[in-house]
């Protein structure tokens, strides 16, 4: 069923997200958003808390939230999206999906930033549906 609250909220996440282009630091292990000192998790949750979605702290914990997606083509704006390290398949970073095989993120000596998810395609482990 088509739901415009859920439109209307996907369209406001990837908003909210696109606000902080080049107004966040990344640091790792820090979520200081007074001062927008952040990692890759706490700046996707603090989108999400901006517009009234609770997540855990840590790209792990973040990766256990709402229903898995296995496949990129199934990807919705406002998901999830985790990534494996470079050398292992275990989960070390999160973004959120903003349409059009784009992500953004935050990221080491970068900040917050839009990729294509094609750039991460051989990194990408799962996305997460975290809307009801």
């Amino acid at each position: 069923m088509f739901n415009l609250r859920k439109l209307w909220l996907r369209e406001r996440l990837v908003r909210t997200a696109k606000s902080y282009v080049g107004r966040v630091r990344y640091q790792l292990k820090s979520q200081h958003t007074h001062r927008l000192v952040l990692d890759c998790s706490s700046f996707t949750r603090l989108v999400c808390q901006t517009n009234g979605i609770t997540l855990p702290r840590g790209a792990k914990a973040q990766s256990k939230v709402g229903l898995p997606i296995y496949r990129t083509m199934y990807l919705r704006k406002g998901d999830l999206i985790l990534f494996s390290g470079l050398s292992s398949r275990t989960i070390d970073h999160v973004g959120l999906y903003i349409g059009h095989g784009q992500f953004i993120h935050n990221m080491p000596r970068k900040g917050v930033v839009i990729t294509p998810l094609s750039n991460w395609k051989n990194r990408f482990l799962m996305g997460r549906h975290i809307l009801k």
